[in-house]
């Protein structure tokens, strides 16, 4: 018998477990934007031009991408409480690492290591959500995890900066190293795979990985995704992560308070519209027009902030809210997924998809400094590099061009499935 989706209510065990289970990904989120306020002392400290640090950062986002699949597989063996109990204590020692490198290798070496472990955390969400929620209210808490994540990003702006400050960043990322054992000891004692009555469907898929794999890359829609995932998210791994806030720094004359502030109302923009946008989805039975809605508004409110000089902190911090806001494309593009997929291939589709968003941080991350580096007119001041605005908005033209081609994505190539799952 069918069960109407409506009629299904959320139980507070539910509520609960979804909310330990993103404690490793707020944690991850923070850590996975934290060069973003350390540029300058990254640079100074390790003698790195803009290419090191785009490299070094881009070292996350690596290892993210490379175990995307891996994890997903991982999880759907072994569960969520495991994995999520082993990959937080790994993610601290990294954080321990990377707070004591010596040098750019080693510190290169720690962000592979967090960036391992944090490719377990979106999935393994997805994954309990899919578990102990209703089914028509995925898209929702898809939204409600991407803010959480936000909540960590924010995190690591203004917060991180004020601690870096007051302790050093090689201090700042020890305490950061205790926080992710407190989280791996909770997850261990408290979170729970599936309910009671939930029953695990094992039919042959540790098996037959090869055939779902080829199951999923055989899709064309997968694909459609996987692009659409890959540019809409690009602003945020490429601006709010690395570049964002030394650009708004020079470009607005901001002290780097300031400018992690204004970084941080792009976070707040996701934070906001990732449910709420999930919510309208699931609301009108659409989600290829939300999508390419979202891509519009993000491309008009990038081209403002790299054409026109002198803008008042006010339309500054508009446009980060906007463009916060198209991001959330990101959020519903998973609902798309799970429409497509079943139960079966779901989890490890979440993780392709989640591979392809990931992977616009390891080519643009280094793209846009190695731009950068191209540009600069060899000018050095405390001790490390100096790009001047100009350096800055060609590199980060690509931005613009990722946000065109998302909409050109949505709007021409994603299929409606009016919110209908396949299963």
């Amino acid at each position: 018998m069918t069960i109407n989706p409506y009629a299904e209510r959320l139980k507070p065990l539910a509520l609960i477990i979804f909310l330990i289970g993103n404690l490793f990904y707020c944690y991850e989120f923070l850590l996975q934007v934290a060069p973003n306020v350390m540029t300058h002392v990254l640079m100074r400290d390790f003698h790195a031009n803009a290419a090191q640090l785009g490299r070094l950062s881009s070292a996350f986002f690596l290892s993210y991408a490379l175990f995307q699949i891996p994890a997903s597989l991982l999880i759907h063996r072994f569960g969520a409480r495991k994995t999520l109990t082993i990959v937080a204590v790994l993610c601290a020692i990294g954080s321990l690492l990377f707070g004591l490198a010596p040098n750019i290798e080693t510190a290169f070496f720690a962000r592979f290591l967090i960036g391992l472990a944090g490719a377990f955390a979106f999935t393994a969400v997805l994954y309990l959500i899919i578990r102990w929620m209703p089914g028509f209210y995925f898209a929702l808490f898809a939204g409600i995890t991407q803010l959480i994540g936000a909540l960590g990003a924010i995190g690591g702006e203004a917060p991180l900066t004020e601690l870096i400050n007051h302790f050093g960043w090689h201090h700042t990322m020890m305490i950061f190293a205790g926080i992710g054992l407190l989280i791996a000891g909770i997850t261990a004692l408290a979170l729970r795979d599936r309910p009671s009555h939930f029953v695990e469907n094992q039919t042959k898929t540790n098996s037959n990985t090869w055939i779902v794999l080829k199951t999923i890359f055989k899709n064309p829609q997968m694909w459609a995704i996987f692009i659409y995932g890959f540019m809409i998210w690009s602003p945020v791994i490429t601006f709010a992560a690395l570049w964002g806030d030394p650009f708004l720094q020079l470009e607005s004359h901001l002290s780097d308070l300031q400018a992690a502030n204004m970084i941080a109302l792009l976070w707040v923009g996701i934070a906001i519209a990732s449910p709420l946008v999930g919510w309208i989805s699931d609301t009108i039975k659409r989600r290829v027009l939300p999508l390419a809605l979202l891509a519009l508004i993000g491309l008009f409110a990038f081209i403002p902030l790299l054409c026109f000089n002198n803008l008042s902190q006010e339309i500054i911090a508009l446009l980060m809210l906007l463009i916060g806001f198209s991001a959330a494309g990101q959020t519903l593009i998973f609902a798309v997924v799970k429409d497509i997929n079943t139960t079966q291939t779901s989890t490890v589709a979440i993780g392709a998809n989640n591979m392809a968003i990931v992977v616009s941080g390891v080519l643009l991350q280094p793209l846009v400094g190695t731009v950068l580096d191209w540009t600069w007119m060899g000018k050095i001041v405390n001790g490390a590099p100096f790009y001047t605005v100009y350096n800055y908005r060609i590199a980060l033209l690509t931005l613009p061009v990722c946000l065109l081609i998302a909409f050109i994505t949505a709007t021409f190539f994603l299929k409606e499935t009016h919110c209908q799952s396949l299963e």
